[in-house]
């Protein structure tokens, strides 16, 4: 299981994240609550896969997500508006690794 997880973070974070066809700047473009959404689902599934491979980053994702979830969504929105070329699934998982961590489980 952790392999598998380790390859869908990795295929995740390796795709060509800049210039793609979806960006943060169409992204942006949608309601709050489409938005909510595909945080919720992005940082949902990360912080799964985390907790399989190592609880302490799976409850730091959380910790930094539900914390103050408004604020932190405004903070992924201002990022993505400063890194619009980006798609925004590269956005948040940057924001992720700054606040938690790199997702590097096959080398622990």
């Amino acid at each position: 299981m952790a392999g598998v997880a380790g390859a869908v973070i990795f295929c995740a974070a390796a795709t060509p994240s800049y210039a793609e066809t979806f960006t943060s700047r169409e992204f942006l473009t949608w309601p709050r609550e489409a938005q909510r959404g595909y945080f919720q689902a992005s940082i949902g599934m990360a912080g799964f896969i985390a907790r399989e491979n190592d609880a302490g980053h799976g409850a730091c994702l959380e910790r930094w997500y539900f914390s103050d979830t408004a604020a932190t969504e405004d903070s992924i929105r201002s990022a993505m508006a400063q890194n619009a070329a980006y798609h925004p699934r590269a956005v948040i998982v940057a924001l992720m690794r700054k606040a938690c961590g790199p997702f590097d489980y096959a080398r622990r």
